[in-house]
């Protein structure tokens, strides 16, 4: 979070044997559900789809931070229950290097409890179908 940018995580996990905030990692943040209701995904899906570029350069102006990010567009798994988001940052050098995005938003109680993993585009292979299955074994309450 930067001063700009104000997301308050309520946890997060990694390896144990990485460096604070070395990828693969997943940090969760606690939203009001109003933020992308359920019932409201398919006219997210359109806004997404249209202006997935736009959102990113908002992010960009709102945070300060150069992300060069690619948004997808949310996926609701209607036999689970949890929408599904893609994303890429990065650009893809030793400096900044690419990094996968997917998080995965569980409902609960009026609130998305958004699960945002991140890996190493380089890793994405051997990373994805632990934390995949992971975000999937995931049971949120209040």
């Amino acid at each position: 979070s930067k001063p700009n940018l104000k997301i308050e995580y309520v946890d997060g996990y990694q390896r144990a044997d990485h460096e604070a905030f070395d990828n693969p990692l997943i940090l969760v943040c606690r939203l009001p559900e109003s933020v992308m209701p359920k019932n409201q995904i398919a006219a997210a899906q359109n806004l997404f789809k249209n202006s997935g570029d736009k959102i990113a350069e908002l992010i960009e102006q709102k945070s300060g931070i150069a992300l060069h990010a690619k948004i997808g567009v949310p996926v609701l798994e209607t036999e689970s229950g949890i929408v599904w988001l893609k994303a890429v940052s990065g650009q893809g050098t030793e400096e900044d290097p690419k990094i996968e995005l997917l998080i995965a938003h569980h409902y609960s109680n009026g609130f998305i409890y958004q699960f945002n993993a991140a890996v190493l585009e380089s890793r994405s292979k051997e990373d994805w179908p632990v934390i995949e299955t992971m975000l999937r074994g995931i049971n949120v309450s209040n």
